[in-house]
């Protein structure tokens, strides 16, 4: 499964598809419910210049997703190959998410949007 296609499901789980979402109290945005500090991130590392408007495009949400999970979900962050799992707790928790146990929950809204593709 490809980063993109994992992305595809994150968006279903995290609005539906809704490019104007808002949720977390106003600090998460747009399809993949992205937070500032994602956006943040994604500038630091690559010397991009996203902007918090860019979370309401599509396109652009989607490719800061790619950045971000190119980044954060590695063999070498993590220490084996990573699983679509592992992306999905990582784009819920943050740089270690694939270890929180606050993303399980996430994990399995991941896996039955996931079942429902197949």
């Amino acid at each position: 499964m490809t980063l993109l296609e994992i992305i595809l499901i994150l968006i279903q789980i995290e609005s539906g598809g809704d490019t104007h979402a808002v949720g977390d109290g106003g600090r998460a945005v747009g399809v993949l419910q992205i937070h500032s500090c994602v956006i943040e991130d994604v500038n630091r590392i690559y010397k991009t210049t996203y902007t918090l408007r860019d979370r309401y495009d599509k396109q652009k949400s989607i490719a800061i997703a790619l950045q971000y999970l190119n980044h954060y979900c590695t063999a070498e962050r993590i220490g084996r190959q990573p699983t679509p799992i592992d992306a999905a707790r990582i784009w819920n928790g943050g740089p270690k998410g694939w270890r929180r146990l606050a993303t399980k929950n996430y994990e399995n809204k991941f896996i039955k949007q996931l079942n429902k593709k197949i």
